[in-house]
């Protein structure tokens, strides 16, 4: 799987495998086959974790910040540098706003978040959306918001049975294609499934029809006179 600069949706179900791939990205894990190539090699990568109970050092650098680029992500994301001070009565919503502000004000090459619509009101939303589409290193967004994959991303990379595949389209165009596709495998499968069995019944009709015949002449064979040469030969 190739990834370039742009939003990337990474979904599947719950213990598919996301978050291990975010740590494989993240240089957290290593990967026990393959390999992670980083171009260039030392890209710059942020994690955002979906947890927000705890600040870390990033976020205070951030919020005592006074530089244009701090700045700019904060009037972006709506926050009050004066409202950091005051972290333990702040909701989560509030607490992810900070979080994705550290994020982007830091312009890493890569970008990984986990769920960041969680907890967030409409206008919050709004904001983080418009937020991350000013974003333009490579970007991957575990989340289940459909309106949000659809919205900002442009690819879609599905975790599923330990392996990866990715769309070259948003959530949902992606989701129809392989839907279509799997039904059609699976009618495939179907239909092997009816020619196997109608394969086997005449198979059995065949076999029983031999085993009549051969009871049939057995029975000819006992009941013939012992000097007709003919039947004998048969």
């Amino acid at each position: 799987v190739h990834l370039g600069d742009g939003w990337t949706g990474v979904v599947g179900p719950n213990g598919a495998g996301k978050s291990t791939l975010f740590s494989l990205i993240a240089g957290e894990l290593t990967p026990s086959e393959g390999a992670m190539i980083l171009d260039p090699s030392r890209a710059a990568v942020t994690r955002c974790p979906q947890e927000v109970d705890a600040s870390t050092p990033e976020i205070e650098a951030f919020a005592e910040a006074t530089d244009g680029r701090a700045r700019k992500w904060m009037g972006r994301l709506g926050l009050d540098p004066s409202g950091y001070a005051r972290w333990g009565t702040l909701s989560p919503g509030e607490r992810k706003r900070w979080q994705l502000g550290a994020a982007l004000a830091s312009e890493p090459n890569i970008l990984l978040l986990d769920e960041p619509t969680n907890h967030l009101d409409g206008e919050a939303r709004r904001m983080v959306e418009e937020a991350l589409i000013g974003f333009h290193g490579v970007g991957l967004v575990i989340s289940h918001d459909r309106g949000l994959l659809d919205r900002l991303t442009t690819r879609t990379l599905r975790v599923r049975g330990s392996s990866l595949r990715l769309w070259s389209a948003p959530y949902t165009v992606a989701l129809e294609e392989w839907t279509a596709e799997e039904g059609s495998r699976l009618e495939k499968h179907a239909s092997v499934r009816r020619q196997e069995k109608a394969l086997r019944r005449r198979l059995a009709d065949e076999r029983r029809a031999a085993e009549k015949r051969s009871a049939g002449f057995q029975r000819r064979t006992r009941t013939s006179d012992p000097k007709d040469h003919d039947a004998r030969s048969m």
